[in-house]
């Protein structure tokens, strides 16, 4: 029996600060462990193999909740090019944004971040812990 080799890749991060995000702000997140912070910089996520992006998943714990606007967060592919993937618009302690029917495709080497413009809150939502998910297809 000879080895099978796998047709995806998982890859995770997660933030190692709480952020408290303002109003009308863009923040990005990627590397395995790392802040969110409002420039791209290091906070990339290299792919190792070519494929497609069939999978987004991206949490935030919250202290504070906060009140329900629109929150959209995207894929931005190599610092160029902006893909977006979920949106929700909850007062939860726990926000999730997932989309398992994503077609975006990637070469080895590329890069990713997740990127966000905040909404507006009447309540801003405090002490945001995130946690994120990629699969390539590959």
């Amino acid at each position: 029996m000879g080895y099978i080799q796998p047709t995806s890749i998982t890859m995770t991060c997660m933030s190692n600060t709480a952020l408290t995000p303002l109003d009308a702000t863009d923040y990005f997140f990627a590397p395995p462990l790392a802040s969110v912070g409002t420039t791209i910089g290091n906070r990339k996520m290299y792919i190792p193999k070519s494929g497609f992006i069939r999978l987004a998943h991206l949490i935030c714990s919250a202290g504070t909740v906060g009140t329900d606007e629109a929150w959209t967060w995207v894929i931005r592919k190599n610092d160029t090019t902006d893909y977006s993937f979920a949106m929700t618009g909850v007062a939860s302690a726990l926000r999730v944004w997932t989309n398992n029917n994503l077609a975006i495709p990637v070469n080895a080497g590329d890069f990713i971040t997740f990127k966000t413009t905040t909404p507006t809150w009447v309540t801003n939502p405090d002490v945001c812990v995130f946690y994120g998910v990629i699969q390539v297809e590959t």
